[in-house]
């Protein structure tokens, strides 16, 4: 009985090898080949299987795309000096129509590859449209779960090139994607929620440095000009405002938000620029003077938010707070006069210094990536900022006795 049993355990061990070792050689020969179907492969098994591989590839690179766009294809700009950011009708209308697009590509690349047929008529969507209201999408956007991205798709692969074979595949999907793009969404927006006014103090800081904004004159009445740009622009230097250090410190607020999410953050500054709007004013006082006389004061100013020089391409949306700074309206003018002889000219300039930038705040999950082929990135949700502050000065802010 013994030598019985011997064999009876090396007969079990041998089979069990020879399997391990022929799923071995399986695993080793399929492993580089995602798809691993014959490109003359028509059967409904394959068919759905090539084409769910492909689909699946193309919706996770698509939310990738999405999310990298600050989640519009109209704008990444969440801040146009106001906070107005892609809430849950708009995500869910431009979300919806890329994966679509994205999709419809891959269907394309099947169809000239290996010959599969798909209807036109095909379905995209993220699910998430509500009421038009700004409270209902917002209240949307915090109910989407943390840790997912799911999407509904329908189509229907109506068959194959093979003449022999004359069939309608319905395909049905509801899919949730593990990348945790609505947390860091809803990161994104506390952070606006609580430091964007900080930002705007922190610029109104560096404006404040520049020098004297404020301009009187006393002329003969003569003189068209009393101030001339040429006298003003040497008084104020524009080059001691840094605004890296604003952006730094707001990055730092950012990351104080998203490191607990384990998203890391980074910005790019994409454009700056700095100037002058003149704003200027005469009168004329009765007392006859002569010669010209010009004093310079460097008062606080009040900064605010402003649609200057440079202008504002802000995406087509309803801001919902809060601004950088309060918003100001039309601060450049010219008016001029003439006096008759025997009075005196008078001029104020206010010459308001503004600074424009814009930048991007990029965050990237440390525990979820997509392979883009060839390269595999880490889920990333980037969102775009637009700053536009001006430091208005004013006579008022000069003592009476001085004015």
């Amino acid at each position: 009985m013994p030598p019985v049993k011997m064999n009876r355990k090396g007969n079990i061990w041998a089979f069990l090898t020879i399997a391990i070792l022929a799923l071995i050689f399986i695993l080793v020969l399929t492993r580089h080949e995602p798809l691993a179907i014959a490109k003359d492969a028509n059967t409904e098994t394959k068919v759905e299987t090539v084409t769910f591989a492909n689909m699946m590839r193309a919706l996770r690179q698509g939310i990738q795309e999405f999310s990298k766009g600050g989640f519009s294809l109209q704008s990444s700009l969440w801040v146009c000096n106001v906070f107005m950011p892609p809430l849950a009708n708009e995500i869910d209308s431009n979300g919806s129509f890329l994966l679509k697009s994205d999709l419809n590509a891959c269907f394309k690349t099947l169809t000239e590859e290996l010959g599969y047929e798909y209807s036109e008529d095909f379905n995209v969507s993220l699910g998430i449209a509500t009421e038009p209201d700004i409270d209902s999408q917002v209240r949307k956007m915090f109910e989407l779960p943390d840790g997912r991205v799911d999407i509904n798709v329908s189509f229907i692969v109506v068959g194959t090139r093979n003449k022999h074979e004359e069939r309608k595949l319905k395909n049905a999907y509801t899919l949730s994607f593990p990348y945790r793009i609505w947390h860091a969404y809803k990161k994104y927006f506390e952070w606006a929620q609580n430091y964007l006014q900080i930002m705007g103090e922190d610029t109104c800081k560096e404006l404040k440095k520049t020098g004297p904004c404020l301009f009187i004159a006393h002329g003969d009445p003569t003189y068209h000009i009393l101030i001339p740009e040429s006298y003003i622009r040497p008084k104020i230097n524009l080059d001691v405002i840094n605004i890296n250090w604003v952006i730094e410190k707001q990055l730092d607020y950012l990351n104080q938000l998203m490191n607990t999410i384990d998203f890391n953050c980074r910005y790019i500054k994409t454009s700056e620029y700095k100037g002058l709007v003149i704003a200027r004013d005469q009168n004329c006082l009765a007392k006859a003077c002569s010669g010209l006389t010009i004093s310079d004061y460097d008062v606080p100013g009040l900064c605010g938010a402003y649609h200057g020089e440079q202008g504002m391409s802000c995406p087509n949306r309803k801001p919902i707070g809060p601004w950088v700074a309060p918003p100001v309206g039309a601060v450049e003018r010219n008016n001029t006069v003439s006096c008759p002889a025997g009075t005196c000219k008078r001029e104020v300039v206010a010459a308001n210094p503004y600074v424009s930038y814009s930048f991007d705040f990029v965050c990237e999950d440390n525990l979820r990536s997509i392979s883009m082929e060839p390269d595999v990135e880490p889920s990333t949700v980037k969102i775009s900022v637009l700053v536009n502050i001006i430091r208005v000065c004013s006579p008022l802010e000069i003592p009476l006795k001085h004015r």
